[in-house]
This record gives C-alpha cells, structure tokens and sequence, in this order.
C-alpha cells in the first residue's frame, strides 16, 4: 500500500518523512517522449519518476493531471493509486471547474481503485451537494472528528472584524494606507501578518512597510523558491518563539498547512474559506483570549483581480454576505461556511465546459459515457447507434487545472546553485534522474507567457542547448534576491527579508 499527501500547495516540504522512502513531487521539469527526441531528451524525459516510492507528496495540480492530462507520463503514474491511501490537504482550494471530475475520480478510486481517502480542510466544502452524477460519494459518517459544531466553538481563538465599510460606504485602502495600518497594528500587538490576494499588492505592501517598520519584515510569495519560503518560515517561527516583533507579508500561500501564530491578521476581502484559513495563523496557540483578524479592503489599482476571477468571485460572495445578514464574526461557523459554499457552487457541477472539433461539451460527461462522442458517431456512422463512448482525449486536449502553462525554474538558491552547475556541465546528462530530482524544492514556476519576457530580460537562461526543447531553465543570479526571490528588474536598493 501508498500513501500520496496532495497539498494544495507546492510547500510540501513541511512534512517530515525519510527521503528514501519519499518522493516530493512539484511539478513536470521536462514533457512526454516523441520519436523524433534525441538520447539526451529521451534520458530527461524518462527522469520523470513513476509515482512508486512508499510515499508520494505532491501537489492537486499534479495529481489531477496524472489521471486526466495529456502525456504518457501522467498515463504511467495512475495504475499507482490503486490500493493506497490518499490524503488531500486544504481541499477546499481545488479550483471551480474541475469538481465535478474531481468527485468522480474520488469516486473510481474509492469504489474500483480501493483506495482509502481523505479529506482535510478547516471549511468543509459541499462536493456531496451537487447533482447526482457529479456528488462525492461520502462515507456514512464522514467526519473524523464528533460534536463539531460544539468543538469549533471550543477552539475559536479569534474576533473577525469587518473594516471593508467606513460611514456605511466602501473603504478601499491605497497600498500606503494599508502599510500604515499595519505598522499601526504592529506597534500595538507585536507579531503581524497581512495577506493579499496577489504578488503584485503584496511586493508593493512589503516595500511600504520595510520603509517604516522597526521590526523584523518578511516576504512569502511564489517567486521564492519551496526550499527559500521554508527557511523565511523557519526564521519567522524562531523569532516569534524568542518573542521578537515580527511583521510579515504575504500571498495566499501561508494559508496552506503553515503553523504559525501571530498576535494580529489583515486579510484583504476574498473567500470565506481563505479567510478561515488566515484566521488559522492568528493566535494558533491561544497565546491570550483572542487574536483579531482584520478583513480589509484593497482599492482596484492596489489589486487587480480581473484576471483572478475565483478569486474576485469569492470575494464579491463575501461582500454580500457582509452586506446582507452576516456578520463577519460569524464565518467560523457551520452554518456560515454552509450557505457561503452553497452559494459558490450553486453551478459546479456545469463547470469546465470547452469547444471541441466544433461541439460545446463539459469535459465531465466525457469520462463515463461521453455525449460528445455519442453524438459524432450516430451522426456520421452508418452502422449501429452507440449508446455508450470515451473521450479520453476530448479531455487530454483540453484539460488544464490552471488556465495557462505554468514554466519551472531552477533557482541559484541553496543547493539550487550547485544543481544549475551541474546540470549545465558535461557530466549533467548522465546524472539527469538524480539532480531533478532533487530540484524540486527550488523550482519557481512562472506562466509560459512571462517567460519569454524573463529571457528578453536576461533573467532566465536554458540550461546548454541540448535542454532547450525540454525546457529545462534556470533564473540567473543577479536576478534571484536572497530576500524577496525572483526579481525582474534588480537594482542595488532591492529590499530583503531581513
């Protein structure tokens, strides 16, 4: 039996397991076999691991796509679910569109693959609420924990306070005027950690903050590298442990299976269930009665979200709820966590839909009995009507858990420097399968569109010529900061962590 841990997340690293035994798996470093490749691309390719040690940690992402996305490499990783226990983390994370194929994998696994599963999440979605063809399948009595609604009240460690509203209007706060009401918070409670909803806002906050600030101020966002956000955490942990003022801004990505307390938590307006996670990293440890956690409002010209729409669309289903009969210290609650994923999957299960060879079809009714293909065949086959067909590649095609191509990059970071020397010699090629291995906590991955703007800028390179069709590329040192991670543009007054 195996056990496969999905985060949410690519900080995987913060479980403790033999490496032996251990596979952590972030992303693809290289794409699936052709002919046409050379030995050198064969041997990249082939390094791809089959998913068969004991242990595999991974990210959704890549989980999803080991069943459902195009390659055989993914192909080759499936057959090793079966017969094992898999555990997902944050699962209420899983983006929109892919639910109602998420609920009938689990369902295969659970039912054909006997796998067992399980569910982690401090807001239980509502996957079982969907239409009957695309419901997950729960066990009798799901929860692992009893009495829960008695037991949430119980370990309500926080006051959730509403200040997206000033004189009954709309407070949007500029990036300096959130800076200020941190440091505000700061220089009454101690420790404060403020999220926001991109890279952008969160850069532009933190080189606000580090202009004022006393503290000790830290950054956490994508553009660092697994292996570089979990040292920044480890130091953040020690120096709140010391009892140490510390400040730190930072993406979503804390949210995710990072322990950690502070005294005080801004979160600026998005879901109810990442703001019940952000709730998670204030006063974790009941260090006093209760830890507040302010919900903000950023102005549009501090964060952009139009191209975030799950994100604009959680948000914009809390501010009703705000407006309407909900208080927000109301939103650890069953009942409030309920209505909110009612009302954000109220049309799930008619999610993903996509034009094929000129049909509009959702890739959900591909899986079992495809529509798409039961028509195209009854419409231009002279023999008998077919009742029942695959897709299997209407789904290859198309599917994809995040909307555009996602790029890794090795980062000059720790061991990543030594890995890049490697792999950039010519002893490289025959030590592949090991050094991408080990790459994988110091990957950044960028969208494919940004990385040709990366190259231009000299800020990424291929690894030799003979890596370049496998895409195997590297961040180059000036332009990784120690501090903040990726950086387009250096300058000698980049600001650092710490």
């Amino acid at each position: 039996m195996r056990i496969y841990i999905s985060s949410y997340s690519s900080d995987c690293t913060y479980f403790k397991c033999q490496y032996d035994i251990t596979l952590e798996f972030h992303s693809n470093v290289s794409n699936d076999l052709t002919e046409d490749d050379t030995e050198v691309e064969k041997t990249v390719r082939l390094a791809e691991d089959n998913w068969d040690s004991p242990i595999v940690i991974t990210t959704t992402v890549q989980f999803l796509n080991c069943i459902y996305a195009k390659s055989t490499v993914n192909r080759r990783r499936f057959h090793n679910l079966c017969d094992s226990v898999i555990i997902f983390d944050e699962v209420q994370k899983l983006p929109l569109k892919t639910i109602s194929m998420f609920n009938k994998l689990l369902n295969f696994l659970s039912n054909i693959g006997k796998c067992n599963i399980v569910l982690c999440t401090a807001t239980q979605p509502a996957f079982n609420n969907l239409s009957s063809g695309t419901s997950l399948k729960l066990a009798g009595k799901p929860e692992m924990i009893s009495n829960l609604s008695s037991r949430i009240q119980q370990f309500k460690r926080v006051k959730i306070i509403d200040r997206t509203k000033k004189d009954g209007a709309d407070h949007q706060l500029t990036v300096t005027e959130a800076a200020e009401m941190i440091l505000e918070a700061a220089r009454a409670q101690g420790s404060v950690l403020a999220i926001f909803n991109t890279i952008s806002a969160t850069e532009r906050v933190f080189n606000e903050v580090k202009k004022g600030a006393q503290d000790y101020v830290y950054i956490l966002t994508t553009r660092m590298c697994p292996e570089h956000r979990k040292k920044a955490i480890e130091e953040i942990k020690e120096l709140l442990a010391e009892g140490k003022n510390v400040i730190c801004i930072s993406t979503a990505l804390i949210e995710a299976g990072v322990d950690i307390s502070f005294s005080c938590v801004f979160r600026s307006l998005c879901g109810l269930d990442s703001i019940v996670q952000s709730a998670g990293r204030c006063n974790r440890n009941a260090e006093k009665k209760y830890g507040t956690v302010n919900l903000i409002l950023m102005d549009q010209t501090a964060e952009k979200l139009n191209s975030l729409q799950e994100i604009k669309n959680g948000k914009e289903i809390v501010q009703g709820m705000l407006d309407g009969k909900y208080k927000a210290d109301s939103f650890l609650e069953d009942e409030t966590i309920n209505y909110y994923f009612q009302v954000l999957y109220r049309d799930a299960d008619k999610e993903y839909l996509v034009s094929d060879h000129g049909y509009q079809v959702y890739l959900a009714d591909c899986i079992d009995g495809s529509k798409l293909m039961q028509k195209y065949v009854n419409e231009y086959h002279s023999g008998p009507k077919t009742i029942e067909g695959s897709a299997s590649e209407t789904i290859a095609r198309n599917f994809e858990v995040i909307d555009e191509d996602m790029v890794s990059l090795i980062a000059p970071y720790g061991l990543g420097k030594e890995i890049i020397t490697k792999l950039n010699s010519r002893e490289g090629s025959r030590q592949l399968k090991e050094l991408l291995k080990v790459s994988q906590p110091y990957l950044v991955g960028v969208y494919r569109t940004k990385l040709k703007e990366l190259i231009d800028k000299g800020a990424v390179i291929s690894l030799g010529d003979e890596y370049q069709k496998n895409e195997i590329f590297a961040i180059r040192d000036d332009h990784y900061d120690d501090g903040i991670g990726l950086v387009e543009n250096p300058t000698n007054n980049n600001f650092v962590s710490f």
